[in-house]
């Protein structure tokens, strides 16, 4: 109902505006003859292109005033000079953009973070699709230093202290309500780099995605991160499984394969191109998202990513490289491996000053690790 009044006021003030030009000016105004000619070809787009930007909508908002608002402008100023019949639609469509502006629409907000459209080659980018008609919102984790657990064998940790636990995407179904009863943030763990010859939809992934296994990990294998365009509707299903369990954010593994002998000519941009789409799909899905390891992806990826996740940056002596998530609110829930040496005597402080939670654990993640 909103924009039909809008639109009829700006019917009345077209005519009241050509009036106006009648009153004001007695003879017409002439411009070049060429001038004249492109203007008049150029009306018709504008007023589309007017209507257009201002009619698709988001959310329920309106999109900012841009650049076809100012071409409306200087087109309504050209019609009161000709004082031509042939422009009052494109004056009608200037009083519609200036209403706009006067009235205060403003675009609508899409959630608590920014999502983003990930860059890819023409022909494998995917735009990831979105289960309902608008985003919902999603919860952002708790801020740095917050403790937290990860646990990938289905059980609930015994930590009572935990705020934040990780679990993977298969767990039990009630596992993720227990959490939320305890008041848990539940972050879903998902492999986006690889695919796991355990998983049920394994066989969904067709060969030529499929690269060289992992050395540490024989059942699992590289994926070719550029093909958007096939793995995005797998990874779609996955996304699906943790928002129906009631996840409140998801951990994408492996996105920095373009670091490791893959099978494919991988690249950190086809990793930032992958990591994108993640969390436009994640977000879309009301999910927070956080970025896995990959350091070096961290200037491009903070303003968009809600958390970080990291294996060994303290061992490994990068974790300055993701100091800028802390640094913005948003916690690093770092983890440091039994195998390699860490302990909490040597590691504890040092994460506390910088604003890490540290969690010391083993490689395959039984139960509850130690925390500071």
């Amino acid at each position: 109902m909103t924009y039909l009044i809008v639109f009829v006021v700006a019917g009345a003030a077209t005519w009241g505006i050509r009036l106006s030009g009648v009153l004001a000016f007695r003879a017409d105004r002439e411009l070049p003859e060429g001038a004249t000619r492109a203007l008049r070809l150029v009306a018709p787009a504008v007023l589309a292109a007017i209507l257009a930007d201002t009619l698709l909508l988001d959310d329920g908002g309106i999109r900012p005033f841009g650049t076809w608002h100012v071409a409306a402008l200087m087109a309504a100023g050209v019609a009161l000079w000709l004082r031509s019949m042939g422009w009052t639609l494109a004056i009608g469509g200037a009083v519609f953009a200036l209403l706009l502006v006067v009235t205060g629409c403003s675009p609508a907000e899409p959630g608590n973070g920014a999502s983003a459209t990930p860059s890819s080659s023409p022909s494998t980018s995917l735009t990831p699709s979105s289960p309902t008609p608008s985003a919902p919102p999603y919860t952002p984790p708790p801020g740095p230093g917050t403790p937290w657990q990860i646990r990938l064998d289905g059980g609930v940790p015994s930590d009572p202290g935990a705020q934040i636990v990780e679990t993977d995407y298969q767990a039990p179904e009630d596992l993720v309500g227990r959490l939320e009863r305890k008041g848990v943030y539940a972050v879903c763990y998902v492999s986006a780099g690889t695919v796991e010859e355990f998983r049920p939809d394994a066989a969904d992934f067709p060969d030529e995605v499929v690269g060289k296994g992992l050395e540490d990990w024989p059942d699992e294998r590289y994926l070719d991160l550029r093909r958007l365009d096939v793995l995005g509707p797998l990874w779609e299903a996955r996304l699906d499984s943790c928002a129906a369990a009631g996840f409140d954010a998801v951990d994408p593994d492996n996105i920095d394969s373009y670091a490791n002998d893959s099978g494919f000519p991988l690249t950190e941009d086809d990793a930032v191109a992958a990591a994108l789409w993640w969390a436009e799909a994640a977000h879309e899905r009301g999910l927070a998202i956080g970025q896995k390891n990959a350091p070096e992806l961290t200037a491009r990826l903070v303003g968009v990513f809600d958390f970080a996740v990291t294996e060994e940056c303290l061992t490994q002596g990068w974790c300055e490289e993701v100091a800028a998530y802390v640094d913005a609110g948003k916690p690093v829930l770092a983890i440091e491996y039994a195998e390699d040496g860490a302990t909490l005597d040597r590691w504890c402080d040092e994460a506390t000053a910088s604003g890490l939670s540290l969690l010391v654990t083993t490689l395959d993640l039984p139960g509850d690790g130690q925390r500071c």
